[in-house]
């Protein structure tokens, strides 16, 4: 187990620095381990969403079958299991997937966390998705509820700003963002 720990470590130290094999490593010990797939899964979307790392067409193909992987296989092992169920929907909000595939694990995730920002974010995702726009300010309105006092979290910006470009017609790339 030290093995994961060493890479989640080097992981939030450098993050150019490719450390799958330590998770990959941790796994084949603990092949049973829940958290361990959810990590490797968590390290892979973080590698795929840099927007610094320059990855070919391949390797950005493997890493997001991987990170499928990890998170399927989480969910097998603990169908209960809200992060993995959130994981999971999330991926099927990613570029050349269908995000309704991914609709059950996101109500289930909702189901299991109702009051959980990572939740209600995701389901701001869903319902832009699903062209639900006033389900989205209505979601999003009641993430900020919290935070009015000290002004409005980035992040709670970028999905007003998200939700602004859909009613356009428009989409911010992650990136672009």
């Amino acid at each position: 187990m030290w093995r994961f720990t060493l890479a989640d470590a080097r992981r939030m130290q450098d993050r150019d620095q490719d450390f799958e094999s330590f998770y990959l490593g941790a796994i084949e010990k603990n092949p049973d381990d829940v958290q361990l797939y959810l990590d490797h899964g968590q390290y892979l979307e973080q590698r795929l969403g840099n927007c610094e790392l320059e990855l070919d067409e391949s390797t950005h193909s493997r890493m997001l079958a991987a990170m499928q992987t990890s998170y399927e296989t989480a969910l097998s092992l603990e169908p209960g299991n809200p992060e993995a169920n959130l994981a999971l929907a999330q991926v099927y909000l990613l570029p050349g997937f269908n995000w309704e595939d991914g609709l059950g694990y996101h109500q289930k995730a909702w189901q299991l966390l109702p009051g959980s920002s990572f939740v209600a974010e995701q389901a701001v995702n869903y319902a832009i998705a699903g062209s639900r726009y006033d389900d989205a300010e209505q979601l999003i309105t009641w993430l900020a509820r919290p935070f009015h006092v000290w002004g409005e979290h980035f992040w709670i910006t970028q999905l007003r700003q998200k939700l602004d470009a859909a009613r356009q017609g428009r989409t911010i790339e992650r990136c672009d963002a």
